[in-house]
């Protein structure tokens, strides 16, 4: 008997595994969109946005780079959707590029950020003592500045490029989220399943990450729509400020840059259409961790 191969029966286990799978996922869905409208809504054009932002280089009309002879500041219509900029480049094809670049810069300073904030958050309120005191005292000193205070300085010292922007994002927001996630962890660490982990010999790391971190899950996932948003934005600003990502990169803060400021009256859709896909995209972000905060936290589901 063949071994190697799964028969009738084993691939019509799997297959209606899955289909279960997926109709858990689709109902919850649904349960949240109808609790929540705005955020199912938010969430399925963030969905369009990053499908958007991945297929964008197949799916542009014109070059995002290429200087269109003749065609310096023209007015939206049927050939150019969103106008030209001051150089003759397509609009609409830049918008769609950038948000390749402002979206990655996102997710990933969300991921690093959030995975090491939520690590050192964990870590030091479970383990307590001058350890949580120093580790403490160091974030205090970070939140101290600004945050795009502080972003702006390590820009002037590392320069410009990708890899420099998503460090100092992630430098510049970590303290936030070691915070938050401390705080949840420290009432989480006094409850008796804890204790009761510990009476059995786990060791602290099976502790903190197995019992302690699961339930910091709910600030946790907030936390990360906050610094998705948060990070689009700051990113926004820095190339607004001419510290962001190279100019020759397209992003949405670096097309409300300088040059499109010159020509904002003669042509102001040069403004417009950055800065509304800009605000529309982070409006919807902060629409979602709003519904996943209301719909996770149990203090919130309660009062409803």
């Amino acid at each position: 008997m063949e071994t190697g191969r799964a028969g009738p029966r084993q691939v019509g286990l799997i297959t209606w595994g899955l289909g279960l799978r997926l109709g858990t996922w689709a109902r919850e869905l649904w349960r949240f969109t109808r609790r929540k409208p705005l955020g199912g809504v938010s969430l399925v054009f963030l969905v369009a946005m990053v499908l958007v932002a991945i297929f964008s280089p197949w799916i542009t009309p014109h070059s995002p780079y290429e200087n269109i002879r003749g065609a310096a500041r023209v007015a939206p219509g049927a050939t150019y959707w969103f106008g030209t900029d001051h150089l003759g480049r397509d609009l609409f094809s830049r918008v769609l590029i950038a948000g390749r670049i402002s979206l990655f810069i996102g997710l990933v300073v969300m991921l690093l950020g959030t995975t090491v904030g939520s690590a050192v958050g964990v870590f030091s309120a479970y383990i307590g003592g001058k350890t949580d005191l120093i580790i403490q005292r160091i974030v205090d000193g970070l939140l101290a500045f600004p945050a795009i205070i502080l972003a702006l300085a390590l820009m002037a010292t590392l320069g410009q490029s990708l890899l420099n922007v998503i460090l100092a994002l992630v430098v510049v927001n970590t303290p936030r989220t070691i915070r938050t996630v401390r705080s949840a962890a420290l009432s989480i660490k006094e409850n008796v399943y804890v204790d009761a982990a510990r009476s059995i010999g786990a060791s602290n790391l099976r502790v903190m990450f197995l019992h302690v971190t699961p339930n910091c899950f709910a600030p946790i996932i907030i936390m990360a729509t906050v610094t998705l948003g948060w990070a689009i934005l700051a990113e926004a600003s820095l190339s607004f400020l001419g510290l962001g990502v190279p100019a020759d990169v397209p992003t949405w803060g670096g097309m409300l840059g300088t040059m499109a400021q010159r020509f904002m009256r003669s042509a102001p859709w040069t403004v417009v259409f950055p800065g509304l896909t800009l605000t529309l995209v982070v409006m919807a972000i902060n629409l979602l961790g709003d519904a996943m905060r209301d719909m996770l936290d149990p203090r919130l589901r309660g009062a409803r």
